[in-house]
């Protein structure tokens, strides 16, 4: 104890040290939690395992600034919880992979369209068939006018 009643770092516990460096920063730590997981729920589960850790670990800190410190245990939760959400993703679409075996497939041959049935008609030099539509036209007169 330093005279005149302050106390240092060393006299008080790990739980005071770690108190009063961290809590300060919680607002700032649970801002970043809410940008990068957009879930106030997962951010508020996200910023009590990065508090857990970094007290688990205290012991480990050195050094002046505890922000950057508290900021990379977070983003390491954050990582953490990506990849857990990914591999569920992926496990559920491993065993929906039966279910999808009977369905059609993403991709089907193309059908014949006007578009590609008329380059393989000037090609073969034969015209395309009619499909009808022309003979609707009353009085026989069949061809596009410029007006």
């Amino acid at each position: 104890m330093i005279a005149g009643g302050t106390q240092t770092y060393e006299d008080r516990g790990a739980a005071g040290q770690f108190r009063e460096l961290a809590l300060p920063l919680l607002d700032d730590v649970y801002t970043l939690a809410r940008y990068l997981l957009g879930s106030a729920a997962d951010a508020d589960d996200a910023v009590q395992e990065c508090y857990l850790r970094a007290f688990r670990h205290f012991d480990t800190y050195h050094g002046p600034a505890i922000k950057p410190w508290l900021f990379t245990i977070l983003r390491n939760v954050c990582n953490a919880e990506f990849a857990r959400r990914s591999k569920s993703k992926l496990r559920n679409t491993e065993a929906d992979a039966e279910t999808l075996e009977d369905t059609a497939p993403l991709w089907q041959e193309v059908r014949d369209t006007p578009e590609r049935i008329a380059p393989r008609a000037r090609r073969s030099n034969n015209p395309p068939a009619r499909c009808g539509a022309s003979d609707a036209i009353p009085g026989g007169d069949r061809t596009a006018r410029n007006q």
